[in-house]
């Protein structure tokens, strides 16, 4: 090889290491060649979320003021001229005592007073030392009394011995006694009498009615229903059976001895 080939082949070696040189050098390859780092990617971020709009209030509206009343005048109240009122009949009024088998009786006691058959007046008292009975006019209940009519009395269911007269408006005193009987004469032995008492008469109340009361041996009664006789035997409770008389009821009485047998009049 000649001068001038050596001589280029020099140069091209010294720029080719020159170059080597540069490359293995990180300064000499400057920002270009450094390795880039990889950046970290930021996180996404979460989108805020959005606001309910509050509602817009609603404006409560004005009342408005109910009116006054206005106060009603009072009336003046109007004079009335009223006449007479009309007013029932007046009743007749009767007051006294009452004596029941020879004593004053005790209560309670349910006093009548009857006119021709009707119920036209009745009290209920506590005993017989004292009473007031208004007896109804026939204005006030009809069939009942007029001025004149007679007026009969019951207590307990039993007729008394005194009647009195109607007088509307005029008081009048009456003292009762009774019961009113009527009499039937027993000789000795056993008789069979229709009984006017009233339902519920007790034995005791029944052998007041006999006299000499000591004459008077047993009442008898037949039940049909338990197909018995029912007894009621003077001072021997534990002997006797009957319980009470009954209107109408077939009553055997036994005596000893005469006796007087007196009962309602019916």
């Amino acid at each position: 090889m000649g001068r001038p080939g050596r001589l280029a082949a020099a140069v091209g070696l010294g720029v080719a290491l020159t170059l080597a040189l540069l490359a293995l050098s990180p300064r000499a390859a400057g920002p270009a060649l450094a390795a880039t780092a990889t950046k970290t990617p930021s996180p996404t971020k979460t989108p805020s979320p959005t606001k309910t709009p509050t509602p817009t209030k609603t404006k409560t509206p004005t009342k408005t003021p109910a009116p006054k009343q206005t106060a009603t005048p009072t009336a003046t109240p109007a004079v009335v001229t009223v006449g007479p009122v009309a007013q029932p009949p007046m009743p007749a009024l009767f007051y006294g005592t009452i004596t029941w088998f020879g004593t004053t009786p005790e209560g309670p006691l349910v006093l009548e007073a009857v006119i021709d058959g009707i119920l036209c007046g009745w009290e209920l008292l506590d005993g017989g030392d004292a009473f007031v009975i208004d007896v109804r006019n026939n204005g006030q209940q009809w069939g009942c009394g007029d001025n004149g009519e007679t007026v009969s009395f019951r207590v307990n269911g039993l007729p008394a011995n005194e009647t009195a007269t109607f007088a509307a408006g005029l008081p009048a005193p009456l003292n009762l006694s009774g019961p009113r009987l009527a009499s039937t004469t027993l000789q000795p032995g056993c008789a069979t009498l229709t009984s006017s008492w009233p339902a519920g008469t007790a034995p005791e109340t029944v052998r007041a009615g006999l006299t000499p009361a000591e004459a008077l041996l047993a009442f008898w009664i037949w039940d049909a229903t338990q197909e018995d006789w029912d007894a009621f035997v003077p001072g021997a409770a534990y002997a006797s059976s009957l319980a009470s008389v009954d209107l109408d009821d077939p009553l055997w009485v036994c005596v000893a001895s005469e006796a007087t047998y007196r009962q309602p009049v019916r």
